[in-house]
């Protein structure tokens, strides 16, 4: 596990490691079971790449759990092996659940095969597992929108967005996957459209949005891989509530903490828009959700808040 003295951070790069502390360019062995550990996993990994193969933390751990205790041994290794390499889960065909999810106008070529996304079929796609593998070949999209939750990613598709927006619409189904993020970065690479993240209004929504926008301080080590810095807090805000007279419910103490704990990250404190931004949603002392906007009525969201949202470019 890194230590946060040796994280730093910058609007450009996000959450990265230090470079210059050495302390992670090697793995130290401190019995001979985590050396067969590490042996054996190093195997794994270099046969699936020889093979193509791919596995999640939880495939490895079963195929040798007399070894790993938990799944949770598997991922620090993993994590361990990748920092002092300098490579991501990825390049070693590590994968994870499927959670990431994109719709809308875009043509892909995965593996030598063309791949369309066709927004009028109202169906949304797995994220392709080989990020590294797949190339952007076309869209008409005028924008990418993130949205935290797979059943408001689902409502926006089945009421119509498509035909009232060209954008490409993607979620990680709460807090992405690496998978997700790097399919993302992609996009905003390659496409060079603007992004905006749709979340509930509370903390754990804005924690999500900065692991799209920063990334995390667990993966330190391969954030340049996966952040988009330019990613837009389109909503839920403190605004939106006090705009629409919006009700919710009472934050509970773990709530507060959680925001008092965004305020001391770095990649909040040094971000006086965002700070004062989490100040006012704690201040108003309830929380939001998306579905409390749908409750309006199916279409809200699509004939009221996004064209109010774009028309006042009300984001941040």
């Amino acid at each position: 596990m890194r230590l946060t003295t040796d994280i730093k951070f910058s609007n450009e790069t996000g959450i990265t490691l230090n470079q210059t502390n050495k302390r992670y360019k090697s793995i130290r062995l401190n019995n001979p079971l985590r050396l067969e550990q590490y042996s054996w996993l190093i195997d794994r990994l270099i046969e699936n790449c020889k093979t193509d193969q791919y596995n999640g933390p939880r495939d490895l751990y079963y195929q040798n759990i007399g070894l790993f205790p938990n799944v949770n041994i598997i991922t620090t290794l993993l994590n361990d092996i990748c920092c002092t390499v300098g490579v991501t889960r990825m390049n070693l065909n590590v994968t994870v659940s499927q959670k990431g999810f994109v719709f809308g106008d875009l043509t892909i070529s995965y593996r030598n095969k063309m791949i369309l996304y066709d927004s009028n079929t109202k169906s949304s796609m797995l994220i392709p597992d080989c990020i590294q593998d797949l190339k952007i070949c076309h869209s008409n999209a005028r924008f990418i929108l993130v949205v935290e939750k797979y059943t408001t990613f689902a409502h926006l598709i089945s009421n119509g967005i498509a035909e009232r927006f060209p954008l490409i619409m993607i979620t990680g189904s709460g807090y992405p996957d690496l998978k997700t993020r790097s399919f993302l970065q992609k996009l905003w690479f390659e496409l060079k459209l603007p992004v905006f993240a749709f979340m509930d209004g509370d903390a754990y929504g804005i924690d999500i949005i900065l692991s799209y926008k920063y990334g995390s301080i667990l993966s330190a080590y391969q954030n340049h891989h996966l952040i988009v810095p330019s990613i837009q807090w389109l909503g839920i805000t403190a605004d939106d509530i006090n705009d629409f007279q919006l009700k919710g419910i009472r934050y509970k103490r773990n709530e507060l903490k959680k925001f008092d704990s965004l305020l001391k990250r770095k990649d909040v404190f040094d971000n006086n828009i965002w700070a004062d931004e989490i100040r006012k949603m704690k201040q108003l002392g309830i929380k939001v959700e998306i579905q409390d906007l749908v409750d309006y009525s199916p279409r809200f969201l699509i004939d009221c808040y996004f064209p109010y949202k774009f028309s006042y470019g009300k984001w941040f």
